[in-house]
C-alpha cells in the first residue's frame, strides 16, 4: 500500500541512520544515512538572505553594503550561492587593500564582530586564526557561518 515516509530534525547536528524495513514476500530491509547539517545554503528565506547579506558586508568588506549590490547579493544567497558570494567578497581589490593593512587577528575580530556581533572567544579563534593566516578566509567565515550561534541569530524563518 502507498503511504508517505516524513522525516524530522531536531537542532543537532551529526549522523544518524534509518533502518527501512519494508514487509512482504520479499522482507526488504534499506539503510538510509543521513548528515544533520547547518540550515542549507539553499534553504534562506529572504528575510534571513536580508540579514546574512548585511552581516557579510560588516565582516568581510567592514562596511554597509550600498543599495546596488544589496539586491544581487540577496538573490545569490537565495540561490544557494552563499560560497560564491563569499569568494567574490574576498577576492575583490578592496578587501585585498583592507587585507594588506591588517592584521589576521584584526580581521578574525572584524569577522566576529559583523557575523555575530560580538568579540572572538579563545575557544574558536586560534582555530580561525590558522585559516586566515593562511589565507583561507572563505573557510574561516564558512565556519562561523555554520555554527549554531549564528543560525540561532538569524530571523525566524
Amino acid at each position: 500500500r502507498g503511504g508517505d515516509l516524513r522525516f524530522s530534525a531536531g537542532r543537532s547536528r551529526g549522523r544518524c541512520r534509518v533502518m527501512l524495513y519494508v514487509p512482504g514476500n520479499l522482507n526488504l530491509e534499506y539503510e538510509l544515512k543521513f548528515e544533520i547539517t547547518a540550515i542549507g545554503a539553499t534553504n534562506y528565506t529572504r528575510r534571513q538572505a536580508v540579514e546574512i547579506v548585511e552581516r557579510l558586508y560588516r565582516a568581510i568588506l567592514q562596511r554597509e553594503v550600498e543599495a546596488s549590490a544589496r539586491a544581487t547579493a540577496i538573490a545569490e544567497i537565495q540561490r544557494g550561492r552563499l560560497e560564491s558570494q563569499i569568494d567574490s567578497m574576498v577576492g575583490s581589490r578592496e578587501f585585498t587593500d583592507l587585507r594588506r593593512r591588517s592584521q589576521p587577528a584584526d580581521l578574525l575580530e572584524a569577522f566576529y564582530e559583523g557575523l555575530l556581533s560580538r568579540t572572538q572567544d579563545s575557544a574558536g579563534a586560534s582555530d580561525y586564526l590558522r585559516e586566515i593566516a593562511r589565507g583561507r578566509y572563505r573557510e574561516a567565515i564558512m565556519n562561523l557561518l555554520q555554527s549554531q550561534e549564528f543560525e540561532a541569530s538569524l530571523p525566524s524563518r
